[in-house]
């Protein structure tokens, strides 16, 4: 009898973990590997705690494929070998860690850009990537031509432009 329940526990076990590892699959849609991801240095990871700790100090809930970039990724920057042109004409130097993206978003959004727009990268000329509340869209913020454009409809399509 003991030996019929083991067995009986062990199979229920491993369909639990094969049920779990699938779930865990589905909710992390992030890519394992992006062809240029070896360009990207990272400079520091994030855990959950941290990310809601920022969006609650800029009252913004990030998107889910940014919250599993930073916990994979980290923020940081590309090397000087990366060369990529988005669509608009520009190019990402980096991520910003989140300490930056919640002290700039204060600092800006107070003269220098509307409050809906979220600051999460830079071109390195001063150029910002950002979040717009209430949409997914990815835009940039141009101050040499004081102009602002539409480069992704959201996160997941931002990174496979810049890292595939």
């Amino acid at each position: 009898m003991t030996e019929s329940f083991n067995l009986l526990h062990n199979y229920k076990f491993r369909v639990f973990r094969k049920r779990s590892y699938t779930l865990l699959e589905k909710e992390n849609s992030l890519k394992d590997s992006y062809t240029n991801i070896d360009f990207y240095i990272s400079t520091k990871k994030y855990s959950k705690f941290d990310i809601e700790h920022v969006e609650a100090n800029i009252d913004y809930k990030f998107n889910s494929i940014y919250i599993q970039f930073l916990q994979k990724f980290g923020t940081g920057y590309f090397s000087i070998d990366y060369d990529l042109e988005l669509p608009n004409g520009s190019s990402i130097d980096s991520f910003y860690t989140l300490e930056t993206v919640q002290r700039i978003t204060r600092e800006y959004q107070k003269n220098d850009i509307p409050k809906d727009y979220i600051p999460f990268g830079t071109d390195g000329g001063g150029s910002l990537f950002c979040f717009k509340r209430g949409t997914d869209t990815i835009y940039y913020v141009d101050y040499s031509f004081h102009s602002i454009d539409v480069i992704s409809k959201d996160f997941e399509n931002f990174l496979s432009l810049i890292l595939q």
